[in-house]
This record gives structure tokens, C-alpha cells and sequence, in this order.
């Protein structure tokens, strides 16, 4: 996915989520992987009172999350977890 399709990946994705998990404005969401936050950018639209926590091993693209989307969305939450497989 390029840079271009950022927004447009979260989107579609987050449609996923609402299509086939019922995703509510009140639901808690744990992203296991979260990368550079694409869904988590469009899921800000969708979570208002629910929760989000998302954790990725490459902790440059948390750093972006945690400038960018948390600081606007404070019930949105990312950490570094230095993981290996």
C-alpha cells in the first residue's frame, strides 16, 4: 500500500469491521500490529466513546501514531512492544 492508498485502506478496513463484526461507536478495539495507525486514522471517525489500543514491534510508527492520532484522540492509545519472532 503507498502512501497515496493510506487513508483509503483504513477506510475500507474499518468498513470490514463494522460489516462483519458490528462494529459499534462504544466498542474496544486491540490491534495487534498496528504499524503506521491506517486504521486507526478512520476508525477515529467511529470510536467516539469506545476505546483503541494498538502495538507494533517497529517503534518509528508509533511514534507517528502517538504524535498524530493520539494527541487529537486521547481514547486512543499506542505502545512500543519489542517483540521478535
Amino acid at each position: 500500500v503507498g502512501s497515496s492508498d493510506f487513508l483509503s485502506h483504513g477506510i475500507r478496513q474499518t468498513k470490514v469491521l463494522q460489516k462483519y463484526i458490528d462494529l459499534k461507536s462504544t466498542d474496544h478495539v486491540l490491534d495487534v500490529g498496528c504499524g503506521i495507525g491506517r486504521t486507526a486514522v478512520a476508525l477515529t471517525e467511529v470510536l467516539s466513546e469506545g476505546t483503541y489500543d494498538g502495538f507494533d514491534a517497529v517503534e518509528k510508527g508509533i511514534n507517528w501514531c502517538n504524535k498524530h492520532i493520539h494527541t487529537k484522540h486521547s481514547h486512543f492509545n499506542f505502545k512500543f512492544t519489542p517483540i521478535y519472532n
